[in-house]
């Protein structure tokens, strides 16, 4: 390939990436199914072409939930819902019927796990101090932080979970040219 001085400002020719321009975003890819089949594309007579729209989710976003919109959004909410929460949520079968119940009672339960790590962090030294070496107790402050950390994100997580079951539907956000 080489740089051509023309057209797109001096896009790479043949490159899907650089053809749409250097401000794209990472969720703006090209797309990895054929396209339709028209001019100069043989080989395609025949192929059956779904327009695909590819949703955006924001960072945080839980990797086994499809983004909102979609066909099993739902349910792979409501199946990653229930791993975040106790397990005997399970029985309730209102949670299952009603997502958006399932995770407003996630969203206080991780909370709660989050100030319930993060208080135990704080007085692990108090508590621990006398009782423990103090290579366990650097062991038991790190397992606070890498657990507070997890729970952090799981936090996001089912808050932006939340959102898009209320409704909201998430656009991505220009970078502010200061913070470069």
């Amino acid at each position: 390939m080489r740089a051509t001085g023309h057209g797109r400002g001096g896009a790479i020719s043949g490159s899907p990436r650089r053809a749409l321009g250097t401000r794209a975003g990472h969720w703006m890819r090209p797309a990895p199914w054929p396209v339709a089949p028209g001019p100069g594309r043989p080989g395609l007579q025949g192929v059956t072409v779904r327009a695909a729209v590819a949703a955006y989710v924001p960072p945080g976003w839980p990797s086994g939930v499809h983004p909102p919109g979609s066909e099993d959004f739902e349910a792979t909410a409501v199946g990653w819902l229930l791993d975040v929460v106790p397990p005997d949520y399970r029985l309730y079968g209102v949670l299952r019927r009603y997502p958006i119940a399932l995770a407003t009672l996630a969203k206080y339960h991780v909370t709660a796990c989050v100030h319930g790590a993060r208080q135990g962090y704080r007085s692990a030294r108090a508590e621990l101090g006398g009782v423990l070496p103090p290579h366990a107790l650097a062991e038991v402050l790190a397992a606070y932080g890498s657990e507070g950390r997890r729970l952090a994100e799981a936090e996001q997580a089912v808050g932006l979970v939340l959102r898009a079951l209320r409704g909201e539907v998430f656009a991505p956000k220009l970078r502010d040219e200061s913070q470069r």
